[in-house]
Parts: C-alpha cells; structure tokens; sequence
C-alpha cells in the first residue's frame, strides 16, 4: 500500500485534525494480522476500526503508561491475549466475544467506555471486525510515546493523588488580617474574586466555638467569664491551650474517628451478636487523641499494632480496627463469600479512611473514574489475607499486665483448689449412695473387687508396672477406675485389676480417653493400647467376643504434667437394630403380631445430623417414620419402668399395642421420658414389642427411643443409657449428675438422712457455681493470623470468590506511584506473616502522597464544617475535588512537619484569623459564592446528635463525667424495642449514673439506635461516615417537644434551678438562660420568660409549679440559640 492510497491520507488526515490521542502515531508496515488479511479487510480496519480503537479505547488500553485490566489493544497480538478477565475475542464464535459483551454493555461488570456507550455505528463497526476475524493493516502501528504524558482531561490522574509539595504562600493585597499562612491561601482566593473576608467574631461566640469544637460540650458560666475577663493578648491561645488539655477533647475527636471506622459493638445482620470487649477500642481512640499520639503511629498501631517491634496491650487493642466491619454469621452466600465481603469491608474503610481512595469500586472491574485496576484492589486485599475470620465471641486476645496476670493465675489456682476439694467430697457422698442404693436395688457394679495401685516415676511409654515397686495400694469399693488423689509434679502410673460382670454372650466395645499412655486388657486379652502410636487425649476403641459371666479386668495408665485424666466406657459392640418404614404402614402396625419382615432395618437414632443432639444412626429426612423393634422385660418389675431418648418432632410410643408415650415439639439431648401410663399389665414377660412414630415437617428431625429401668438413670447419662454404654469411670460417670439431678433427689431420700440430703445439695449447689466462677482478665478484641503463611490469593472474577483468576502478591496501588512491597521473611515461630505492618509503614509515610493530605483535610472539615476536598473519603474522579488544592498541600505539609501532632494543627487552625471569623452574611459573596467554597466568613453549623444529648445533660448538672469502661445501655423506650424480633433480650438496662455519661460511651448496636441520636443524624455504622449530613425533618421537632428523654432532661434541668436559684421565675430563667446560652440573659428575655412561667402556673388547675418551670425548661432545651454554634 503507497502512501497516497486513501486509507493512509485518511489516517494522517485524521491525525492533522487531533483525533487520535498525541502520543499515537501510524508509522511503517507491521505483519501483525490474519493469514495475508486482504486489501479489503485491511482498509477496513484503517478506515473504519482503528478510528473507534483510537478516539475510544487506547488512553485506556495502550496510550498510557499503565494498562487498564490487563488487554491491550494497539496491537492484534494484545487484542488476541486479552487482559486480566480472559480472551476479548473468541474466533470460533465471534458473538460470545467479552470485547462485544463490554462494549454493548451486555457484560454489566464490565461496560466500556465506562464514561458512556459507543454510538451504536460504532458498536456495528467493531461487530462486524470481529467477526471478520479481527483483520489488521499492515500499515498501521501504534507507538506510545510515554513522554507526552496523559492525553485528555479525562486520562489525567485527579489532583488529590499526585505528589506532595509545599507550596509558597501567596502574596496578598491585605497583608494586615492575616494572622497565619492559612489566612493567605484564603485571602488570596477572595481577593482574585474581588470578596472580603468576615469581621471577626465577638468573644462570647469563641468560647462556645472552640469548647464545642474541641470537647463537645457547652461552656459553663464560670469558663465564659474567665475568658471575657482575659484581656491579655495570649487569652485566646490559653483558652485553646485549656480545651486541648481538657480529657473531654479525646471524647469528642475520637467521636470523629469512630465515625470513620464505623465503630460498633455488634456485626449487624439478623441475630446482630456482640462484638466482646470492642469498647476497648473506643477508649484505646479516646486516650490516643489525649495523648496527642502521633497520627503516623496511631496508622500503625491500628493496622498492625500486632506486628510492631515492640507489642504492648495498647497496640493489640489498636487492632480491633481490622475487627470492626459486618459479619454475618449465617450467611446467605456462603462462608467463602462471606469471608471475602468482610475482608471488602476492611479493604475499603482502610483504603477511604486513610488514604482518600476508593480501592473498593474495584472489586468486581477496573474502576470506573480512577486508575485502580481489579488487580490492584486484590493486590491491596492480599495485605489482610492472614487475618483469621471474625467468630460469635472473638478471637479475643488476652491483654493483662505483669502485676493483672500474677493476680489472674492466683485466683484461678485458689478457685482450682476449692473445685477439687467440692468434687472430692461430692464424689464421696455420690460414691456412698450408689452403692446404697445398689444395695437396696440388688443392682451389682459391673466392676468387683478392684484395686487400684500408684506408681511413680518418669516415663514417656508405658513401663512394665510388675517390675516396679508400687507406691500405694487401696481398693475402689464403688466399682469404678477412679485415680486416687495424688500430686502430678511427676509422671504418676496406675495399675487397676478386678473381675467384670458380663450380662450375656456376645461382641462387646470398650473405650478408653486418657490424658497419658494407657492398656486395657480384659479375659488375658489386650483391648486397647493407647500407648502403641497414639496421641494423648486420643478416643480408642476395641471390641472382644465374651460370654456371660466374670472375667478378669486391668488397666495400666500413666500421666503427668497437664495430661491427666481417665474415661472408660463399655456397651454390645453391635447397636440396636430398629425395623423402620417411611411411608404410612397402616393400621394395626403397633400390634405385636404385625408382620414387618418388609420394613428396613437399622440402627438406633433415625433423623439428620444438624439436629441438636443427635447421634444418627441412620438416615431419616421425611415427614414421618415408623418403628419397631423387640426388647426383654421382667414383667414382675413395671413399677422401674420408663424410657430414655430423644426427638425433635412429634413421638408417639406403643408397648405391645397399648400408647405409653405422646411428645409434642423438640428436644435439644437425651433425657428420661416417663410413660404416660401405668404400664403393669401391659409389659409381658419375655419378649416384648416397641412401636415408635415421629413426624415433623420443618426444622431438625431426629427420634431415639429405648426402655430402661428407673434405677439405672443414676449409673449413666440418658444418652449413654439409649445407647447401651456404660461408664466404667468415675470420670465417664460424673457427667451422669446433671442429667439425674432428679434422680439422685428422689432417691438419696431412700437411704439418706435429712442432713446428708442436705449436704449434698450444698455441696452441689456450690460446686456449680464454683464451675461456673470465671476468673476475669483483660481481653480484647483484636487483629490474629493463621501464622506465618498466607493463603494465596487470586484475582475474583467479578468478584466472585469462586471463580479465582490470576494470582496476586501483596502491593500498593500503583496509580500512586508507590515503592515495591517487601514483606521480610518471617522470622521462625511468627504468629503473623508481617504483611499488615508492610502496609502500615508505607502508609504512615511521610513520602505517602495521600496520608497527611486526607487527614489535614480532615481536620479541616471538622473544624470548618466541611473538607477542602467535600469527598473527604474519595480524593478521585468520583469525588468532589479541591476548592483549594493550595491550601490543602500546604496544611499537609505543615502536619507532617509538626511530627504529625494533631493538636499543634488544632494550634495553626483555630489561630487563624479564618477561623475566628463571624457567621455574617455578605450580599455581595452570597451572590458570587453562595456555597461558601472560598471560606469569606464562618458557617453556622447544629450540634451534632451527641453533642444534643451531652449538652440536655449538662444542663441538669448531672452529666457523668466517667471515662472509658465498658459501654452502658440508654433508656430504650418501648416503641423502639417493640422494632426487634426479640423486645424482651435485644437490649439492656443500666444504672440511672451510668445513663447520664457521655454519648460516646452508650452501647452501638447496629439494629438499634437510641432514639435521639437517630433522630439527630448520628453516624450510619454500617460503612465509613466521612460527613454527617443535618438534616431537618418534623420528626425532629416532635422528639425535642415530645420525646421522653428531652422531657426527663427538662425535668431535671428544673430541679436544678429550683436548686441553685430558688423559687423566684426571674432568677429561675436568668440561670437556665445563663447555662443555656453561655451569655447573659437580656431584661426583656427574663421579663418574657417569667411571664411564661407564671402564666403556665395559672393555666394548672393546682397551681402545680414544678410542671410550669419544667415547661420553660422544655421550651429553652428547645431554642436555636442552644441547638446551633455561631
């Protein structure tokens, strides 16, 4: 092709005429299409294909320095390649290409150009190129030039993440009302706009300024007159000085941080559980801005307190920021999603809170405003992926210090020796009615003539105990392996021997859990060795054939240090078998001659396995089943008779025919269910037939039935009983006492005098809440890691967690042009992989672009009512840009400069004399900028919810003045606990004192708000809140007239003037005014107050005075004056 061919002189015509992005330019021939494409095919592509690729696609795919997504597509070799989310074009059946789906905006996750559809020639033009094959010209080739820079204001990075400098100040016409170089950056705005700052503000209106600015709470009369009474040059400066050092300072800039963070103590979702001990980190805030913690430091301890060169309980606490996110513990989605939306959450409060970017558009595609590809958003995620899932109660890391954990260990061992000492004696009395009762029921123990004997000495296998001297010898009368009371400083071996009573011939099962090495043998044969490769604490299990009658039994055990303890049990090796159908058999099946050789057969316990307490046997998931089965009875003995089990459905129950049992709803473990009837008469001797149904049609299923008698309830747990096992152990026996607590009552009155029935219910009473005493220490809720090793992580496919695409490594957006993450190699025994830390220390960075920039900006906002940059969470395309990016650069770096002390900023701002202007309006400014953008005078602004509440509290001089500690329950009213599905447990209550601390320390549930801060436009925790808005609705209105906190705080407020000025109306409203307002009552406001008082007086049919004076305190928690900051 010759350079006057037509599709050449258009190309560089279109190129004269600035179509193509500067630095793409055609130059010489490349052989880069389809097999020798065609003239025609090749024109096509330059005169019709390469335009839309050119104006569209490459200063996103091929004209920059960075490539969105991976695809390239200046080249067909990169359009064949495609990018991160696979091939963009698909040969074999070019209509599934992803490039038509994205482009068509089929592919919702992926619509490209994002900033707006092609027109649908285009759309046709690359349609028809791609199912031509994607054709190429071989005289088109397309070369970046990365010096030319971005093309297009589109292509440029937003202002907000370029580097940091420090600009000059600017030279202004008025240098006399400047008071700092902030004035100067301002100045200089308003003069370019020919505007004039506000005058300055009056002395009453800084006091009450800076003290709801710096502590949320209102000036007392004392602080404003002090303040008006200063007239050194330095009194301004002494008053901010006074307010930073005040504690409540940390309350209220913590209460701004919290906001960021999305601070609550619940995860939210349906059942909206706890987060335990999360209120350690409200105060871990508190204390920081107390402290004047740096804020590069307070970065670190937040994100990786738990990785730092020296860890301390503050820094672990710190680390309840990566906890403080949603989470679900049911989710709908799956656990793996669910773990990846949680780890989302902490990717974009993180990459919002500290560095002002919005990393988490990238989840699912490349952002649609920023440079953030999907890769960068998983790269960003791959720092947190240790992190270990959140669960309903932690993970909780202890935090104590030296001299709390010496205190912990010697409570918890005084509490371990009262526990042994109870259970010592309960045993005993427990021992002796058993046997009594054994007695009394002819019921023999399975085990005679025991004894046991105790070794001593130090082994890791078992030794041959023949061949040592034993250290003592003592039988154990009661029938049961018991380890005597001995000290374990030193590996200590038993060695019991007596004889086993064996019912009946058959197969039978013994199972042995032992902290230490341990060897069963029974009849000369070895059932169990624990010691032959197994692990402590290790189930095993072995089954002998015996017959009917007594065999030698023996057990050698050895324990030592923490591996102590011993459990043996014994049942028929092989389960009930159960004849069973699922389908209606009928009438007449519960007769014993009913033939149901048809029906399946089975083992005992028929449903699913999440039932609570179940042990499936075998599977039942229907609407009903019927069972049968046969057992043996002495007919003589009907009086002992009764049932173990348990169902989750209906149960009916039929011995020989006759109804014995009906059980509405569920069980949640086996449990003795007595016959509904007398059933002498009934039993047969011999052979008898049990008939069982259970139906249930939602929820768990599950239903096991087996007859026993009364007395053996006291032997074994119910479900030991259904089952056939038997406890062998003292240990394996003990868990019969919670389950036979009824039984050991009824019967220990048989054989027991009145006192030794009482003793043991002492002695049990006491033993339980002994077991029940938990020995406090701190802990908290805090950041964990699997260890050392991290799972890989992969790229979701639109963000779906299993569909993995290519891997990723832990780095920093690279939009930011950031250094390389270097994570260090572990150390040997990490508990963490240092991952977090890496993040931490790069975003601490002063050589951080973004850091001091969000957070000067920040500080500003709070201070000025709003950002320079209003999007405080999204310096990016999304958001609202700078109003002056001057200013801002300048602040940040001053913050930086001032080792990041968050205080010496509050020093440089509210010195200013930007910030000391009045509210005035100026016509002329509203008229050029009515929103207030260049700052020419000080924005009126309402009290926050919190500072509402705090200051209705004050009023009442009650307010608490408690810091940190766990958070306390408000008064709820009814209405709003009537909103939960649980009214009666959603909420709790406190102390009348504890109800009037600050807001910041009320409890933060998720699903429910206190009614006041709701109304008032208190933070949203369910994401990051960068700007509260104010809004004003009538509902608003109703609570502060209406609403029963307000009228309670009114109430009490009078009270307080009755108090401190007496009954005169006058003095009552010159002090609720006085405290109110902060200045002093006008003549003409007490004299029309007053008048109020009195008038209300004589309206009440008894003169009541109280209501009348709470009612102008109503009105007076109700004005404007009060509710908003000049």
């Amino acid at each position: 092709m010759t350079m006057g061919s037509p599709s050449l002189l258009r190309l560089s015509l279109l190129a004269l005429a600035g179509v193509f992005p500067s630095e793409v330019r055609a130059t010489g021939p490349q052989d880069d299409g389809p097999d020798s494409a065609g003239d025609e095919a090749a024109a096509f592509f330059a005169e019709d294909v390469f335009p839309v690729l050119a104006g569209e696609c490459f200063r996103c795919h091929g004209g920059r320095k960075r490539i969105r997504g991976g695809l390239t597509l200046t080249s067909r070799a990169g359009v064949l390649a495609g990018g991160d989310t696979g091939p963009a074009l698909d040969l074999e059946s070019p209509r599934d290409s992803r490039l038509l789906a994205m482009i068509s905006y089929r592919d919702e996750d992926h619509e490209m150009p994002p900033e707006g559809k092609l027109d649908a020639e285009d759309i046709a033009t690359l349609t028809r190129w791609v199912q031509m094959g994607a054709p190429w010209s071989e005289a088109v080739e397309i070369v970046v030039d990365d010096s030319s820079g971005d093309d297009g204001d589109e292509a440029q990075e937003p202002w907000g993440y370029g580097p940091l400098a420090r600009p000059d100040v600017p030279a202004v016409r008025d240098p006399t009302w400047g008071r700092n170089p902030i004035d100067a950056f301002l100045l200089a705005a308003l003069e370019r706009r020919g505007l004039e700052p506000a005058p300055p503000a009056n002395k009453m209106s800084l006091v009450r300024r800076a003290t709801y600015d710096l502590t949320g709470l209102p000036p007392t009369p004392a602080e404003v007159d002090a303040f008006l009474a200063d007239a050194r040059p330095v009194a301004y400066d002494a008053l901010i000085e006074r307010l930073l050092a005040s504690p409540h300072y940390g309350e209220k800039w913590a209460r701004h941080w919290l906001d960021l963070v999305r601070f609550a103590e619940t995860n939210g979702f349906e059942r909206d559980t706890d987060k335990p001990f999360i209120w350690r980190y409200r105060d871990y805030v508190i204390e920081a801005f107390n402290a004047d913690k740096p804020y590069d430091q307070f970065i670190r301890e937040q994100l990786a307190g738990d990785e730092l060169d020296e860890v301390t309980p503050e820094t672990l606490v710190a680390t309840g920021f990566t906890r403080l996110m949603q989470w679900d513990d049911e989710p709908g989605q799956g656990v793996l999603q669910a773990r990846y939306d949680t780890l989302d959450d902490l990717v974009s409060t993180t990459s919002q809170v500290f560095l002002g970017i919005t990393m988490g558009c990238a989840r699912c595609h490349d952002h649609k405003r920023d440079d953030i590809p999907q890769a960068d958003y998983y790269s960003f995620m791959a720092f947190f992926h240790g992190l270990t899932d959140i669960e309903v109660r932690g993970p909780l890391t202890e935090i104590p210090t030296a001299e709390e954990r010496l205190a912990y260990e010697r409570e918890v061992a005084e509490r371990d020796v009262e526990r042994a000492r109870l259970e010592a004696r309960l045993r005993g009395l427990e021992a002796d009615l058993r046997a009594r009762l054994r007695e009394l029921d002819a019921l023999p123990p399975a085990l005679t003539g025991l004894e046991v004997r105790v070794y001593r000495g130090a082994w890791d296998k078992l030794p041959d105990f023949d061949a040592l001297q034993p250290e003592s010898t003592s039988a154990l009368p009661e029938g049961f392996f018991e380890r005597p009371s001995v000290t374990l400083e030193d590996a200590v071996g038993f060695v019991f021997e007596g004889t086993l009573a064996v019912p009946e011939d058959g197969e039978y099962r013994f199972v042995l859990e032992t902290g230490g090495g341990a060897r069963l043998s029974v009849a000369g044969v070895t059932v169990v060795d624990q010691d032959a490769g197994g692990r402590a604490g290790a189930l095993r299990a072995g089954t002998l054939a015996l017959a009917r009658g007594t065999v030698t039994v023996r057990l050698d055990t050895f324990e030592g240090g923490d591996s102590h303890g011993l459990r043996v049990w014994w049942s028929r090796a092989e389960p009930t078998s159960w004849r069973y159908t699922f389908e209606d058999p009928g009438p007449g099946w519960t007769a014993p001659e009913f033939d149901d050789l048809a029906w399946a057969a089975g083992p005992g316990g028929f449903g699913t396995a999440e039932t609570p307490g179940a042990e499936v046997g075998t599977e039942w998931s229907g609407a009903g089943v019927w069972l049968r089965r046969e057992f043996s009875w002495d007919a003589r003995d009907a009086a002992s008779f009764t049932f173990v089990g348990h169902h989750d459905g209906e149960l009916e129950v039929w011995v020989n025919g006759a109804r014995a049992l009906h059980r509405e709803g569920f069980l949640k473990r086996y449990r003795e269910l007595a016959p509904d009837a007398d059933l002498a008469g009934v039993l047969r001797e011999g052979a008898n037939t049990l008939a069982v149904r259970c139906s249930n049609r939602v929820g768990g299923q599950y239903v096991h039935v087996t007859p026993v008698r009364r007395e053996e309830l006291g032997r074994a747990r119910p479900v030991e009983l259904a089952f056939g096992r038997m406890p062998l152990s003292v240990e394996a026996a003990l868990g019969v006492r919670r389950d036979a607590r009824e039984w050991l009552e009824e019967r220990g009155a048989e054989v027991w005098s009145a006192g030794e029935l009482a003793e043991w219910r002492d002695l049990r009473d006491r033993l339980q809440r002994a077991k029940q005493r938990e020995i406090p220490i701190p802990r908290a809720f805090t950041a964990r890691e699997h260890g050392a090793d991290v799972p890989v992580l992969h790229v979701h496919v639109r963000g779906n967690a299993a569909v993995p695409g290519a891997e990723v490594v832990p780095a920093f957006p690279a939009m930011l042009d950031p250094p390389l993450a270097r994570v260090p190699e572990p150390a040997p025994g990490a508990k963490s992989s240092g991952r977090r830390r890496v993040l931490a220390e790069w975003i601490a960075s002063s050589e951080n672009p973004m850091t001091a920039r969000v957070m000067a900006n920040r500080l500003w906002q709070y201070h000025f009512g709003r950002g320079i940059v209003r999007t405080p969470n999204d310096f990016g395309g999304l958001g609202g840009g700078s109003t002056n990016p001057e200013l801002l650069d300048w602040l940040a770096a001053e913050f930086v400069e001032r080792g990041w002390s968050l205080k010496a900023m509050h020093r440089l701002i509210m010195s200013s004399s930007a910030y000391r202007m009045s509210t005035r309006e100026d016509p002329l400014a509203l008229e050029i900028d009515p929103a207030n953008d260049l700052w020419w005078r000080f924005d009126l602004r309402r009290l926050t919810a919190e500072e509402l509440r705090d200051t209705m509290i004050a009023m009442t001089g009650r307010l608490n003045p408690k810091m940190s500690g766990p958070s306390f329950f408000s008064r709820m009213p009814a209405d709003a606990l009537a909103t939960s599905s649980t009214p009666d447990s959603v909420w709790g209550t406190s102390p009348v004192e504890e109800t009037m601390r600050r807001s910041v320390y009320i409890k933060v549930k998720r699903s429910l708000t206190t009614p006041i801060l709701a109304r008032f436009d208190v933070a949203d925790t369910d994401s990051s809140c960068a700007v509260r808005f104010a809004t004003t609705q009538p509902t608003q209105a109703l609570t502060m007239l209406n609403g029963e906190f307000v009228r309670e705080m009114a109430a009490l407020f009078a009270d307080r003037l009755r108090a401190e000025a007496g009954a005169d109306p006058t003095d009552q409203v010159r002090l609720a005014l006085r405290l109110a307002l902060g200045r002093e009552a006008r003549a003409d406001e007490v004299a029309s107050h007053a008048r109020f008082i009195e008038e209300l007086r004589s309206d009440t049919s008894d003169g009541d005075a109280v209501d009348a004076l709470a009612d102008f305190c109503l009105v007076t928690l109700n004005l404007n004056e009060l509710a908003y900051v000049d």
